[in-house]
């Protein structure tokens, strides 16, 4: 694996842009000591102007974190198959109050609640409706 944060969080943006054209942010927490570090990846949509939790996840420091988000994020975007039970496909049709638009979005998660988690993570609920949230097949 990576034996280097900026490499592993390159290639992890490498991938996510090639997937769907977001770009990548990495929110780091703890990792000191005495805290087990903390990385919440982000995607920004240029389309809809907005972020969303993509996944988060806790290991004993920085380097662990990132190398184990990319083994996720891999997964996801170029590997994941119908056997991977620990997540399934959403899709959310969603309006947006400010820009007055309704948008698609799709997530992976363990389940719907997990789904609503990532879609208003960081956002205020009030300019945000979700008109549906669908579970999509396995192929």
């Amino acid at each position: 694996m990576f034996t280097n944060e900026y490499v592993a969080e390159s290639a992890i943006q490498s991938l996510i842009t090639k997937d769907n054209k977001c770009s990548t942010h990495f929110s780091y927490r703890g990792g000191d000591a005495e805290t087990l570090c903390t990385l919440n990846l982000i995607t920004y949509n240029p389309v809809h102007k907005t972020h969303f939790l993509l996944h988060s996840l806790t290991a004993i420091n920085k380097l662990t974190v990132i190398n184990q988000m990319y083994e996720h994020v891999y997964k996801l975007t170029a590997a994941l198959t119908p056997e991977d039970a620990s997540c399934q496909s959403y899709t959310v049709e969603w309006y947006s109050k400010t820009q007055e638009k309704k948008y698609v979005s799709s997530f992976y998660g363990a389940d719907m609640t997990a789904v609503l988690h990532k879609f208003y993570f960081g956002k205020h609920k009030e300019s945000l409706i979700i008109y549906s949230i669908k579970l999509n097949p396995i192929c």
